[in-house]
């Protein structure tokens, strides 16, 4: 059956592929947006529409055509740059992420959304110093990309140990994970760490630094405006701004439950 029985504007029919979007009718999204681009050729947002369509379809040789014709039309809007910079960094390619986002932040140096493209370009490559600095962007904006949570608390400086350190989460789990392989060397470097942490890795914390508290909703509440406040995903700019500071993480820094590891251990031998 047709998706469209009468003639419709541009921009109903970019309105209608949002909509099959959101129900997973990429097809007819796909369609839509076809027949809008061919009632308007200069028509950037459904350009841009169809290679979101496509990245959702894996057809990224499509969706690469369908935003460079974007870009071609409207340069000055960033959105299909942006769109086109995750499918470049997802490939791994490195050389055209990077001349992407020079090409974004030259029309707009403080966007902080390719500031953050560029920073983890830079990790990538080792440039460790500048790629966690610039990893900052993350919080400057008037609609910051990450909320900051602690406001009210004095930012650490990185080596600042005369007061307790509330170290806050800040990103999905995953990221989190990450981040904790810098707390062993802060351990070294802080004598009073509060870890501020998402509930469902609360335990596991607890247990792989003992040395730590990790906060449970009566700690926070009690947390005086007099301590310091680092969000984990900046750990590294103080702890991991070289190759030789880097080299100090531990390759291990979580540590499962003895018990339910030999409990597991035990039963999968069992029923072999």
């Amino acid at each position: 059956m047709a998706l469209f029985l009468t003639p419709s504007t541009p921009t109903e029919l970019r309105n209608l592929a949002n909509l099959c979007v959101k129900t997973y009718r990429y097809e007819e999204a796909k369609d839509a947006l076809i027949h809008a681009i061919a009632m308007d050729s200069s028509d950037s947002k459904a350009y841009l529409s169809l290679g979101i369509v496509h990245c959702f379809t894996k057809r990224f040789a499509d969706a690469e055509t369908s935003l460079k014709q974007a870009i071609a039309i409207a340069p000055l809007d960033l959105s299909a740059l942006s769109e086109l910079i995750i499918i470049y960094r997802n490939q791994g390619s490195i050389d055209l992420t990077l001349m992407q986002c020079e090409i974004g932040l030259a029309i707009e140096p403080l966007n902080p959304r390719l500031h953050i493209y560029r920073s983890l370009i830079r990790l990538s490559l080792f440039e460790l110093s500048t790629g966690w600095s610039e990893y900052q962007w993350r919080f400057y904006s008037t609609d910051p990309i990450v909320k900051r949570l602690h406001q009210d608390l004095h930012p650490w400086d990185g080596y600042s140990n005369d007061r307790p350190l509330v170290v806050w989460r800040e990103q999905g789990i995953g990221d989190v994970i990450f981040h904790l392989g810098f707390l062993p060397q802060l351990e070294t470097l802080h004598p009073d760490i509060i870890l501020d942490i998402n509930p469902r890795l609360r335990i596991i914390a607890s247990r792989s630094f003992p040395s730590l508290t990790v906060a449970d909703s009566d700690c926070l509440s009690s947390i005086c405006s007099d301590y310091y406040e680092v969000p984990i995903a900046s750990l590294g700019m103080h702890l991991g701004a070289s190759l030789e500071m880097a080299r100090k993480r531990p390759a291990q820094y979580l540590f499962a439950d003895a018990e339910k590891v030999k409990h597991f251990r035990d039963e999968l031998t069992y029923n072999r």
